[in-house]
């Protein structure tokens, strides 16, 4: 598994949809799972089956606060989730994981149901860039100006714990290009090491 984090707005979804498929160095394929969508899937008007298991009330609270869901909530959804993802847990399976974590609570709680990552891949977007992406996107209502920063706040606040856990398996790249640069540099992240 590899954790891929960064601000909003800094292509965290988008670089690992483009890798998507692609095989790693030891032949692994690459799967994306993108926690924030599938909790909106989870969570959302129509939704799925596996819902029944999980407080939905309390992630749809936390989400629409800006507040971090805590590992002990959050960690058995995504686990669920690369369970019942056919091949999920097979060695030919490589996890590119975007959006978790977002505190030190979670990756300890992360760390302890299902292992260490093998990297963390660290995404740095300057914050006029990565606001100017995701109000491009919107992807709720209430995406705007005011919800970025809060959110960009809480995510600096977090990241040097979360830097200083990891620590060796951590790589920092720059994502303030175009989608072929940022590729490039995410790219030789994930090969960096290998």
């Amino acid at each position: 598994m590899i954790f891929v984090i960064g601000p909003p707005g800094s292509g965290k979804g988008t670089l690992c949809s483009l890798v998507e498929g692609t095989q790693n160095w030891s032949g692994s394929a690459h799967r994306h799972l993108s926690v924030g969508d599938y909790l909106r899937t989870l969570c959302g008007q129509e939704r799925p089956p596996e819902s029944l298991l999980y407080n939905c009330d309390a992630i749809r609270t936390y989400i629409q606060h800006n507040k971090v869901i805590p590992g002990d909530l959050l960690v058995p959804i995504v686990q669920h989730k690369m369970t019942v993802t056919p091949n999920g847990f097979d060695a030919d399976t490589m996890w590119l994981i975007d959006g978790l974590p977002h505190s030190l609570e979670q990756a300890l709680a992360f760390d302890g149901l299902l292992g260490m990552p093998i990297k963390v891949i660290i995404l740095e977007c300057d914050p006029e860039i990565a606001k100017a992406r995701f109000l491009l996107r919107g992807r709720e209502p209430a995406d705007d100006e005011e919800r970025f920063y809060r959110r960009y706040d809480n995510y600096l606040q977090n990241l040097r714990e979360i830097h200083q856990h990891y620590g060796k398996i951590t790589k920092i790249i720059r994502v303030n290009g175009s989608r072929e640069e940022c590729l490039d540099a995410f790219l030789g992240a994930l090969w960096e090491g290998q």
